[in-house]
């Protein structure tokens, strides 16, 4: 062997088996292929003046007979050479820095290898023609090329990706049910879900359809804590977004932070926050504090999205703290009450 000074990994397919693993639920796994179709519905958006220019609707397919679910959008679609990009282009993201979409790893499309043995992308693009595209978890090589389909996009804009997703492990298609993608889908996306014109639903079986939808906090009873909090990156200005709230009652819904609509996880379970933080879970794991932060592509994820990259964290971290005793006097106050 000759040294090139060069890393090379002997089992790649073992090595994306690794990443894939490293997502902490079934539904996780999902929701990478749910996050790319939103991630090309709020590139739409951004040529809408921040609006979704039409319904966007994604709709997530169980079929218990077969054993399969598929992940069908009526967005653009992607042309020839996206797609196959996509595939063969292991860690590179053509989304790194746009500001307006979160995926920005590449390897969610590898995600599936963690539940299923194959995967299916069907796409079609409005300047180009309907592919179909298919692998499994053990192929790294000899992957066949994309092939046309001649048929109509089962979309109501005729263009669109769909994913199916076969060959579930034993045990993982059946943890794999309606309420627990629905409540994945609800708690991930809660902050895009709130936005018009956006349609996700569960079918099952093809009879039955379930609507995912935003969590009502104008309907729980309390005192709101909102703050718009300014932050200077290197002359680029970029907000935080605090919408809190003190509520009367206990509704076991814990406040959480948000990347770009995305949830990354409970402020309470973000260690590098808490070990900041004076107040620790007395004041972010309180059972009365109720809302989200919004971090607007101030920091960024880290692969396995359910915490922050070092790099702005302790600014961002910094102005969220500076708060922290007037939302902690908030509650004392709602306490003695």
């Amino acid at each position: 062997m000759v040294w090139d000074g060069k890393l090379k990994i002997s089992d790649t397919a073992g090595f994306l088996r690794q990443v894939a693993d490293s997502y902490d639920s079934n539904e996780r796994v999902l929701m990478e292929y749910i996050d790319n179709s939103l991630d090309d519905a709020d590139d739409l958006a951004t040529k809408s003046n921040g609006i979704y220019p039409y319904v966007i609707r994604l709709q997530i397919v169980l079929d218990t007979k077969r054993r399969e679910i598929k992940l069908i959008d009526n967005c653009r679609g992607m042309k020839l050479a996206i797609l196959e990009r996509l595939v063969q282009n292991v860690a590179e993201s053509k989304k790194k820095g746009l500001s307006w979409v979160n995926g920005q790893f590449g390897f969610g499309v590898h995600a599936f290898r963690k539940v299923a043995h194959s995967i299916t992308f069907e796409t079609k693009n409005a300047d180009d023609q309907y592919y179909y595209l298919k692998f499994n978890r053990e192929q790294t090589e000899n992957i066949a090329a994309p092939k046309i389909k001649d048929r109509k996009f089962p979309s109501d804009t005729g263009t669109g990706t769909m994913v199916t997703l076969t060959g579930f492990e034993s045990g993982d298609f059946e943890e794999l049910t309606a309420q627990t993608i629905k409540d994945e889908i609800e708690l991930h996306f809660e902050r895009l879900l709130s936005k018009p014109n956006l349609e996700v639903t569960i079918v099952v079986d093809g009879h039955e359809t379930i609507f995912c939808k935003a969590f009502d906090y104008e309907s729980i009873t309390g005192k709101e804590f909102k703050r718009t909090i300014p932050v200077d990156l290197d002359g680029v200005s970029k907000n935080i977004e605090l919408c809190l709230k003190i509520t009367e009652t206990i509704t076991h819904r814990q406040p959480t932070f948000f990347l770009k609509g995305r949830r990354i996880a409970p402020i309470s379970d973000i260690k590098s926050f808490i070990s900041n933080s004076k107040h620790r879970t007395g004041v972010w794991g309180n059972n009365y504090l109720i809302g989200y932060i919004e971090a607007n592509g101030i920091v960024e994820p880290v692969i396995t999205r359910d915490d922050f990259k070092k790099e702005n964290r302790r600014l961002f971290y910094q102005k969220i703290l500076e708060l922290e005793d007037e939302i902690k006097s908030q509650i004392d106050e709602l306490n003695k009450k």
